[in-house]
């Protein structure tokens, strides 16, 4: 075994160059007590190699179109909520995941690509330089070569912790909903091909003694090695781990954590995106213009704290882009293909009128011929503008719609969960005073929490009131209403939800969808894990 870690090592080292650069011998003839001390003397070009995708892996996804990447896939989950409507007209992708087919049992097809491909996999690859990198933190002074390997280890854990945190909202019940003692996911804590299967551990241990502790020591040593947060909004640093602490304090009652790691982020990205960087309306009439947004452009939004632009994207294309915007054309699912995405019509009418988000919603129907497509196709009311645009990637011009960038996490979610968290935790006024700035901003100072919209959202409880400013601000974005419905024990049920004014289901115009909160929203521990892994055999999902 030692012989495959040395190796694993010195993964990038892959050329003759490099280790006469290193002036050491090639990996079958080094010894352990080299390695410790090439990992030391020569951080960048030993564990550089290990560390340097862990935030581009965020962007990589699995399978057909439905999955190509992240961002897809969180789609699919959005698919799973009241709030997005699926509008077919001849395209047959995504129906299944509409309708809550084939998805969260153990043998379901996309279960595993979850699992796999975007989980454990991904921790894999974090795990892979922890194994090398033990704490030298020392006080207020450090080597360079220190700073960097503890800079190196604060990306790991912050990419890790990422990970996990969504196997955790996938896979384990609510924490507190279920309790702490409920089933959580094994927990890998090193590279190693000869451990033995990890046991399911509580939620108790993966969010509280995992998860928040090793995201608070990443923020610890991005602090201390000087990196802190840097400009560039495509790699990991303190910022971003305080953007993943704030989701996952959250999401198991540390509310007080979740608050300080919100602030923290807001602190550093204290911008919101105006109505033209939301909306794409520069001319003011009311229609998006179809030149970009501060959702299909990461250059036109203030607020963007993890993002990626298209060149800096495997592949450089996403399905996402292509589902999302309903004017594309080439490779457009969501436009040309025709399987439209539209917000349902309960939560447009609880959005007060002098609201701008409601500007990334038609008005009414219209029809449209696709350019390249040729194809006419009558485009509904309520079907979104919010990721449209005509206009190619300024880094990409030569590609379709489909090279736009995508955003992961952006400050008006910052705000949100820190009312929410100020609200759960007793003090409405501080609450208030939060969701305010995204309130006023998005009313362009017309309004309040207290005012806004239609009598009944005025009447509703406070923390109802920012649970529906989730709803509204984080539309179609990253799975949020799948993650949040679990975390709130809400239920999905449709009718009457969409353009059309039949049932929502859209593709059985006949069918009520009604999923109840809880078990439903826990996905099943895939099969080949089960089969592998006697402890989840053990404790695999009781229903």
């Amino acid at each position: 075994m030692k012989k495959y870690l040395i190796a694993l090592i010195l993964v990038g080292l892959t050329t003759t160059s490099c280790y006469e650069k290193l002036n050491i011998a090639p990996p079958n003839q080094i010894n352990g007590n080299q390695v410790s001390d090439l990992v030391e003397e020569n951080p960048e070009l030993v564990i550089g190699p290990m560390v340097s995708n862990l935030a581009k892996d965020v962007l990589t996804g699995a399978g057909t179109v439905e999955h190509s990447d992240w961002a897809t896939m969180n789609l699919c989950q959005n698919m799973r909520g009241n709030d997005f409507v699926y509008m077919p007209v001849t395209q047959s992708w995504h129906r299944g995941v509409y309708r809550f087919q084939d998805y969260r049992q153990q043998d379901g097809g996309p279960n595993a690509l979850y699992w796999d491909n975007t989980g454990y996999a991904k921790i894999t690859k974090a795990n892979r330089p922890l194994n090398y990198l033990q704490d030298i933190y020392e006080g207020p002074d450090g080597n360079e070569n220190q700073k960097t390997l503890m800079a190196y280890k604060a990306t790991a854990l912050t990419a890790r912790a990422y990970h996990y945190m969504y196997l955790g909202w996938i896979y384990c019940d609510d924490y507190l909903v279920a309790g702490a003692d409920s089933y959580g996911v094994p927990m890998y804590t090193k590279e190693d091909p000869y451990q033995d299967p990890q046991p399911r551990q509580t939620v108790e241990v993966l969010w509280k003694q995992f998860i928040i502790p090793d995201l608070q020591k990443a923020i610890q040593l991005y602090n201390w090695s000087g990196v802190g947060t840097t400009e560039a909004t495509n790699d990991f640093d303190a910022t971003v781990a305080n953007a993943i602490l704030a989701y996952a304090a959250i999401t198991c009652g540390e509310w007080s954590t979740a608050i300080n790691a919100a602030q923290a982020v807001i602190d550093q990205y204290p911008s919101l995106m105006d109505e033209v960087q939301y909306t794409g309306d520069a001319d003011g009439d009311g229609e998006n213009d179809l030149k970009g947004s501060g959702f299909t452009s990461v250059t036109m939004n203030p607020e963007v704290v993890f993002g990626f632009d298209a060149t800096q994207a495997p592949g450089g294309g996403s399905s996402f882009i292509g589902w999302m915007n309903i004017y594309g054309d080439n490779n457009g699912y969501g436009g040309s293909g025709t399987g439209y995405a539209a917000i349902d019509e309960r939560l447009y009418d609880q959005m007060d009128d002098v609201d701008y988000r409601k500007k990334t919603f038609l008005t009414s129907d219209r029809e449209y011929t696709y350019p390249v497509q040729k194809n006419t196709q009558t485009l509904l009311r309520l079907f979104n503008t919010k990721f449209a645009t005509i206009t190619p990637n300024v880094a990409t011009p030569s590609s379709d719609m489909n090279y736009q960038d995508r955003i992961f996490f952006r400050t008006a979610e910052m705000i949100l969960l820190k009312a929410e968290a100020e609200a759960r935790s007793g003090n409405e006024s501080a609450a208030k005073t939060t969701i305010n700035t995204l309130v006023s901003a998005r009313t362009n100072g017309a309004k309040t929490i207290d005012n806004y919209g239609p009598a009944a959202v005025q009447n509703m409880s406070l923390l109802e009131k920012i649970q529906l400013q989730w709803r509204i601000e984080m539309w179609g974005e990253n799975g949020l209403e799948y993650y949040n419905n679990k975390r709130w024990n809400k239920s999905v049920d449709r009718v009457s939800a969409g353009p059309t004014g039949t049932a929502s289901s859209h593709t059985d115009p006949s069918a009520r969808i009604v999923v109840e909160a809880g078990k439903a929203f826990t996905w099943q521990i895939p099969v080949a894990e089960v089969n592998y892994n006697p402890d989840c055999a053990a404790k695999q999902n009781p229903y």
